[in-house]
C-alpha cells in the first residue's frame, strides 16, 4: 500500500512540476546562467548579460572550439557558472546538455 502511494505521489508531484514549467513557473531550484527568477511571481525571465555568455559558449562549442579551450578561456576571464563557481570541464558539459536552452518559451 505505501508502495502505491509513493509511485502515485511520485506521478503527481512531477504531473504539478510539468505544468509549472510549462507556465514559466520556477519550481524552486537553480535557474541556470543565463535566467533568474522573479521572486513576486515566481516567472523565469532572461538575464541578458549571463545570456551573452552562454550563446557566446554555444556559438564556440558549435563552430568547433572544444570543450577544453572554452573552458580554459572562461576560467582565465573569470566567467562563473549560475552557482558562483569557476567552469570546469564537468560544468560546461552540463550546461552544453540543458534542455532549458532548447525548449525555453517564455516571454
Amino acid at each position: 500500500m505505501a508502495e502505491y502511494y509513493s509511485v502515485e505521489l511520485a506521478q503527481k508531484i512531477h504531473r504539478g512540476m510539468s505544468i509549472n514549467a510549462e507556465k514559466c513557473l520556477s519550481n524552486g531550484s537553480n535557474p541556470g546562467l543565463g535566467f533568474k527568477v522573479n521572486k513576486k511571481d515566481r516567472t523565469f525571465y532572461v538575464d541578458e548579460e549571463e545570456a551573452a555568455i552562454v550563446r557566446e559558449i554555444y556559438e564556440r562549442y558549435a563552430s568547433g572550439e572544444t570543450k577544453a579551450e572554452i573552458v580554459k578561456d572562461l576560467q582565465r576571464r573569470r566567467v562563473k557558472t549560475s552557482l558562483g563557481n569557476e567552469f570546469t570541464y564537468n560544468s560546461l558539459s552540463r550546461l552544453l546538455k540543458n534542455k532549458r536552452y532548447f525548449d525555453y518559451q517564455c516571454e
